[in-house]
């Protein structure tokens, strides 16, 4: 049986995903709609890639980022601070 992780500072849930490949899901838009999105620079920056190809975005920071109204990507990484 799984069971989340405790330590001064956080909890882990282990049946919570870190990172998604499928950004959409957090979001609750249609994956047409994160490409579109995407393309017109309305969508966080990947945090890393599987391969070549496959962004992966960590649930984390789309959370935050959907907190803060989903920004556009630059007025994000000025909100970052990266």
């Amino acid at each position: 049986m799984l069971r989340p992780m405790i330590t001064s500072s956080t909890t882990i849930d282990p049946l919570t995903p870190l990172a998604t490949s499928k950004p959409w899901l957090i979001c609750g838009i249609s994956r047409g709609q994160w490409y579109k999105l995407a393309a017109s620079g309305r969508t966080p920056l990947p945090s890393a890639r599987l391969g070549s190809r496959r962004p992966v975005y960590l649930v984390a920071e789309l959370r935050a980022w959907l907190e803060a109204g989903a920004p556009d990507r630059a007025t994000w990484i000025k909100m970052k601070g990266t």
